[in-house]
């Protein structure tokens, strides 16, 4: 009954998982970003990153947050998803995931 367990991540939710999230700086954007970090403490537990960019767009959500998205949500919606800066790979793996 403590927040800590609200905020614990579902065990499909890892350090170094890929995603698809909001970006809230520029809520018409959805990006390619990666679970940087998991803190239980929070109620909002993941560390989002945004592949390809820097840190000042990084922000804290649920696990179950609707801003975030498993791979290929995008392409079922019929959404347009950001790639990170500088790639062009449809498969994104010139972008290596933020060192935890």
């Amino acid at each position: 009954s403590s927040s800590a367990e609200v905020a614990v991540a579902p065990p499909e939710i890892a350090v170094g998982m890929r995603l698809e999230a909001l970006d809230r700086k520029n809520p018409t954007m959805v990006c390619v970003a990666t679970v940087a970090a998991i803190d239980p403490s929070r109620e909002d537990s993941l560390h989002i990153h945004f592949d390809g960019w820097g840190e000042t767009y990084d922000y804290w959500a649920a696990p179950r947050s609707g801003d975030l998205h498993p791979t290929g949500w995008c392409a079922a919606a019929g959404r347009s998803l950001e790639v990170p800066k500088g790639c062009v790979s449809p498969d994104l793996v010139c972008s290596p995931p933020h060192p935890g």
